[in-house]
């Protein structure tokens, strides 16, 4: 499944067709699911996360959403990711 943020409440039990454009990657992802729940962010009072559990997915599909679970929990991914953080620690889009 996957975990998206939206301006939009979605009802849970929602039936929907998930496309994942992956620029970095070149590649997109197509899936169909269920939104599971949806609930109000906390700190922007207009957005929404809602969790959908995927009920179709072709077999290059599945393949993909497997390599990218590779790479994002690489080690190489989470030394980027680190020196991000440190780069950045408040998450203000500042980096030098």
């Amino acid at each position: 499944g996957i975990l998206i943020r939206t301006r939009d409440r979605i009802k849970s039990g929602t039936r929907l067709k998930v496309r994942i454009e992956l620029p970095m990657f070149r590649d997109v992802i197509e899936a169909e699911g269920i939104v599971r729940w949806c609930c109000k962010g906390a700190q922007e009072g207009s957005e929404y996360y809602v969790g959908i559990r995927f009920t179709q997915v072709h077999k290059e599909s599945a393949a993909k959403i497997s390599r990218l679970r590779g790479y994002f929990t690489s080690p190489e991914y989470r030394t980027r990711s680190a020196a991000r953080r440190r780069r950045d620690p408040l998450g203000l889009g500042l980096t030098g």
